[in-house]
């Protein structure tokens, strides 16, 4: 008996000394939530914003430039639960406007449309921009032309010429006579012999020279 008393009384001890030392354990602090630098890299690195803005010849699809509007307002979803991350979305907001001026005076008009997007998806409200997406959606809507070849027959001049409307993603081919109208340009004239054609483009009044082998 007085063995079975001893045995508890050293189980007892062991165990005693077990919780003590559990107790004594420090607890760890959790890390300090992220900066708002750390937050604005984390955002501009997913969205790309750590280079310049491409080439001006640079193109962008509208698949692309939806696709990439879906990550802005992903980014703000996440990170507008905190005043850091507020903090980093009004900072790289800033990185937008940057991109529609640079944009546009490159004239990149579907660069200047998506950040012009992008901008209004973390300032829900804004209207800086309505004047300029309206430019930049008539600009678009410019279409492109490529000459093959001009045509002289009995006395009448003419250009084949393959024309695309590239918010339409579609090209056409057709035949211009002088003066004739075909997806909002008008063929004006014709440049020197058979070198190339001035076209009007209605929606602006621009005029724009075409040559065969441009």
């Amino acid at each position: 008996m007085r063995t079975r008393v001893a045995i508890l009384s050293v189980l007892v001890g062991f165990f005693a000394g077990c919780a003590e030392e559990k107790a004594a354990e420090p607890e760890v602090a959790p890390p300090p939530p992220p900066t708002v630098q750390e937050i604005q890299t984390q955002i501009e690195t997913a969205l790309q914003l750590t280079s310049p803005l491409p080439p001006p010849t640079t193109s962008l699809s509208g698949a692309d430039a939806a696709a990439w509007l879906g990550q802005v307002r992903t980014q703000k979803q996440t990170h507008s639960a905190t005043p850091n991350g507020q903090q980093a979305l009004r900072n790289v907001s800033k990185k937008f406007e940057e991109h529609v001026t640079q944009a546009e005076q490159a004239g990149m008009w579907d660069f200047v449309l998506a950040n012009a997007e992008a901008h209004e998806a973390l300032n829900p409200g804004t209207t800086k921009y309505v004047q300029i997406k309206q430019r930049a959606v008539i600009e678009l809507k410019k279409p492109r032309v490529k000459i093959l070849m001009i045509i002289e027959q009995d006395g009448i001049t003419t250009a084949k010429a393959k024309v695309t409307l590239p918010l339409e993603g579609k090209t056409y081919d057709e035949i211009f006579r002088e003066g004739e109208i075909l997806h909002g340009i008008r063929l004006v004239e014709f440049i020197g012999k058979a070198r190339g054609a001035r076209f009007e483009y209605l929606e602006t009044g621009e005029m724009f020279d075409v040559k065969t082998r441009e």
